[in-house]
């Protein structure tokens, strides 16, 4: 069997994937149709837009096919007019087993965590979040329950203090994943269509990665800095770890993002000094229980994201306390 033997439907809805797309292009995967998400409305440009993986699709002249129903006959009878026999999953959603097992070897999909740990929708936020020193992607085999399926391949990359959310993501979707794709369809191609598989290790599951929320967002003042610091960035830029301003202005009660921020110091501040604001010149030090961050980029409710100077000239923050 060879790659010219594999006939790839590409499912995914968000840009995520669209680098994955370039690359099984670029190494001669055939790629005979994409299955997205429809169109969705723009409230803000009051239109209908494709989404990121249909707009890709279209630039490389490959057949798209919108996901409305997949339970029914008709998305089933055009899905299979594509012959595909191998299907591909990145940053999708649950697909039915009348679906996935319509792939003669198999469909898979694509998780950005070291699979049994972080299942769920949103891993890498969460690997982040609790201080991983490595941010994995699995590739594995779809069966009817969510991540559990067999695996395929897995790679990982160094979580290093500086990134964030955002910046590791586009690591991860331009540098890792169209890579992951390609070694799991050569391993399919390699060993025609039944590659080596290795099964979960439930032990091995220490954490789940659930859908981000307004709660589970929210800064825990009661943690240490380096725990407050991984949360900060797991959630920047988007949508941004929060916390409520006390004060006896007009910002008392409104939420605040903390979008950015570095550490400046470890230790040496006193428990009562936990929440409160300083200013330095252009800076913005936020005390915590056992040190203090430099706050580089924030968002009080109702305004735009702000730069500490932009901030400083508008508020009276050093009578704030966040809590």
């Amino acid at each position: 069997m060879t790659k010219e033997d594999l006939r790839i439907v590409f499912f995914g809805t968000s840009d995520f994937g669209c680098p994955a797309i370039d690359t099984l292009l670029l190494n001669g995967f055939n790629i005979v149709g994409v299955v997205t998400k429809p169109d969705f409305y723009n409230m803000r440009k009051k239109r209908l837009e494709p989404t990121p993986i249909k707009q890709k699709a279209l630039e490389e002249g490959i057949p798209v096919l919108e996901a409305k129903d997949m339970n029914s006959k008709d998305f089933q009878a055009s899905l299979g007019a594509f012959n595909g026999n191998v299907f591909v999953v990145v940053a999708f959603q649950m697909i039915p087993k009348a679906v996935y097992s319509m792939a003669k070897y198999g469909t898979f999909n694509i998780h950005a965590s070291s699979l049994p740990d972080y299942r769920g929708a949103a891993p890498i936020n969460w690997a982040i979040a609790n201080g991983e020193n490595r941010i994995g992607m699995t590739s594995f085999f779809i069966n009817d329950k969510v991540d559990e399926g067999d695996i395929i391949c897995h790679t990982s990359v160094p979580n290093y203090s500086n990134r964030n959310f955002t910046e590791m993501y586009k690591i991860l979707s331009t540098g890792v994943c169209g890579a992951l794709c390609c070694q799991t369809l050569n391993l399919i191609t390699k060993f025609d269509g039944k590659p080596p598989l290795y099964k979960q290790n439930e032990s091995d599951a220490k954490h789940k990665a659930p859908k981000l929320n307004r709660w589970n967002t929210q800064i825990d003042f009661t943690k240490n800095i380096k725990e407050i610091f991984n949360f900060i960035k797991a959630f920047s830029d988007k949508p941004g770890a929060w916390c409520v301003v006390k004060s006896k202005d007009k910002c008392n009660e409104k939420a605040l993002k903390i979008l950015k921020a570095e550490v400046i110091s470890f230790g040496g501040k006193k428990k009562g000094d936990t929440g409160k604001l300083t200013v330095s010149g252009d800076d913005i030090l936020l005390f915590v229980s056992d040190g203090c961050l430099k706050i580089t980029s924030l968002q009080l409710e109702g305004s735009k994201v702000m730069t500490p100077r932009e901030i400083i000239n508008g508020y009276d923050i050093e009578n704030w306390e966040l809590i």
